[in-house]
């Protein structure tokens, strides 16, 4: 007869070097984050701070224009046993699957990042 399952239980070992590292690194994140924010807010409540008739040290801050990516990912891409008659052309001996994009083409030839899944 087969053993019992239940006798066979798993035993974790609690790993503190990888627990210890851990909290270490999210604690280093979280002060250089903090910071960094310190910062951002000291330079932007200094700029624009100088009277009329003074003039003001600080270099202006320039902030660059947005940038747009395209990006269009598809799902899987399936060619069941039709497409693939459909698609072999007897005189060349080759397949040619560029009729089923005809519809799609436009979309991601436009894209910036095209991504499908394999």
């Amino acid at each position: 007869m087969g053993k019992s399952r239940r006798g066979k239980r798993r035993k974790y070992r609690i790993n503190y070097k990888r627990i210890s590292l851990s909290i270490v690194i999210i604690t280093l994140i979280a002060v250089l984050a903090t910071f960094g924010i310190i910062n951002i807010v000291k330079n932007n409540s200094q700029i624009g701070t100088g009277e009329v008739g003074q003039t003001n040290n600080k270099e202006e801050v320039v902030i660059p224009p947005d940038t747009t990516i395209k990006l269009v990912a598809t799902g899987d891409i399936m060619c069941h046993s039709t497409n693939f008659k459909a698609a072999y052309n007897q005189e060349t001996k080759e397949y040619d699957f560029s009729p089923v994009f005809v519809n799609v083409a436009k979309y991601i030839t436009n894209a910036d990042i095209a991504i499908r899944k394999p």
